[in-house]
């Protein structure tokens, strides 16, 4: 079947099934470039991390160009339809990436924070997700109620230490002389 625009908001594609797993895969290989990166690592390491950017950054180029040509006679529409800012972000993530490549003297820096920015694409896909949604709509919920429960903890911590000045502090004035 042809990846027409009604096809593509049918539902969760094969397509978005294999850029989440790109876009997870790299956040992985992200945090071994990273963590690896004062250590210097070995040709093999550093070649495959370098492959995997490439290839992933090779996927998201085709998903770019399948949503583009997806769009029929209207291709414009990729970049200002109801999830333009989403695409406009990717391709520019994608332009940015394959520049970062062909160019020596563009900063690497700039194409590793543009790929741990893409991370943030998982949310549109949460989007498509109504059981995930209603999880982080509670998680959102819950952070109100946990500031509550840290103000109350660090209360009563403040009284306790109110407390422990009062009867203990003429005991022992090097650890119960002041709240600091």
């Amino acid at each position: 079947a042809l990846m027409t625009k009604e096809y593509m908001e049918s539902g969760f594609t094969a397509v978005e099934a294999v850029v989440v797993l790109h876009i997870v895969m790299v956040a992985v290989v992200i945090g071994v470039d990273l963590s690896t990166e004062r250590e210097n690592p070995s040709e093999a390491l550093t070649n495959a991390i370098w492959i995997i950017y490439f290839e992933s950054n090779a996927v998201f180029a085709v998903e770019a160009c399948i949503k583009i040509f997806a769009e029929g006679l209207t291709p414009w529409m990729y970049f200002v339809g109801e999830e333009g800012s989403w695409n406009r972000f990717d391709f520019t993530v994608v332009v940015v990436s394959s520049a970062s490549y062909v160019v020596d003297g563009l900063p690497s820096g700039i194409g590793v924070v543009l790929r741990v920015l893409r991370l943030l694409r998982l949310l549109s896909v949460l989007q498509q997700s109504e059981d995930l949604m209603v999880i982080v709509a509670g998680l959102v919920a819950g952070v109100g109620a946990v500031m509550y429960i840290l103000l109350l903890l660090v209360l009563i911590l403040y009284v306790y230490a109110i407390l422990g000045l009062m009867f203990m502090g003429k005991n022992d004035p090097v650890q119960f002389g002041t709240l600091a």
